[in-house]
């Protein structure tokens, strides 16, 4: 592309972004599917001047190098456009409250829940989860999107943190890839999700997939992209929440 394609590409990018900032941000994906369906980018007029389709390869190139350009939209949210599409990259966190509950990890014992039972019994539930213990949640998603801002597949990690500022747990609420697109060959597979503990200090929760799509020609399935994705939320033992994704 020629630079006044390229500053092209970027208004419509920065154009968008801008329209984003103005709204909510459980407003945002039906947002961006609603804008791309009105507005073609730069890279769409040139792929559908070379007879490229949105259900063809796509690799699109500037100056023969692949190109991202990342955009804040609030504290908690970024969107992507690269050569493959667009990312819209979103972390939720609740307010932290007061624990209920004395802090355990996802995958309990037999004697741990027999333990933090007697304690209850014997001291009452406010010892067992001393009032210096703090939970929130905390979710991270990530969509992704053709050119041609046809919506692809999400990604979403959620869970409840419990912390005390020596340790902190975490539970699982939601975790799921989803295919939206169901044009051509689809599939998501070697879906994993668990918490992991690299120490009392730190808990990431996670899930991962690979998906897969393309199309069938006379009958021959021919995979034409294929992308592993992983969504990370983790918290440290002061309720710190951080977030990290993979698209790849």
């Amino acid at each position: 592309m020629t630079s006044t394609d390229i500053s092209t590409q970027e208004k419509y990018e920065t154009t968008l972004v801008d329209e984003l900032k103005d709204i909510k941000p459980n407003e945002y994906d039906e947002f961006i599917e609603d804008y791309t369906s009105k507005h073609d980018s730069k890279i769409v007029v040139k792929l559908e001047d070379k007879g490229i389709q949105e259900n063809d390869n796509l690799n699109v190139l500037i100056n023969n190098k692949e190109f991202k350009n990342e955009y804040k939209i609030d504290d908690n949210s970024i969107i992507e456009f690269n050569s493959n599409g667009i990312i819209l990259d979103s972390l939720e966190e609740s307010p932290e409250k007061e624990a209920t509950e004395p802090i355990n990890d996802e995958e309990n014992t037999a004697f741990t829940k027999i333990k933090d039972k007697v304690v209850n019994t014997l001291f009452g539930e406010s010892v067992a989860a001393a009032s210096s213990t703090k939970t929130k949640s905390a979710s991270n998603s990530r969509i992704a999107y053709s050119v041609y801002g046809t919506k692809l597949f999400e990604a979403k990690i959620g869970a409840d943190f419990t912390y005390d500022g020596t340790k902190v747990t975490a539970q699982r609420t939601i975790n799921y890839i989803k295919k939206y697109f169901d044009g051509g060959l689809w599939s998501v597979y070697d879906k994993e999700s668990a918490v992991q503990k690299p120490s009392d200090k730190k808990r990431v929760a996670y899930q991962s997939g690979t998906a897969s799509w393309g199309l069938s020609v006379y009958g021959v399935g021919i995979v034409i992209q294929e992308r592993y994705i992983r969504v990370n939320v983790a918290c440290d033992e002061k309720g710190n929440i951080t977030k990290s994704s993979i698209l790849e």
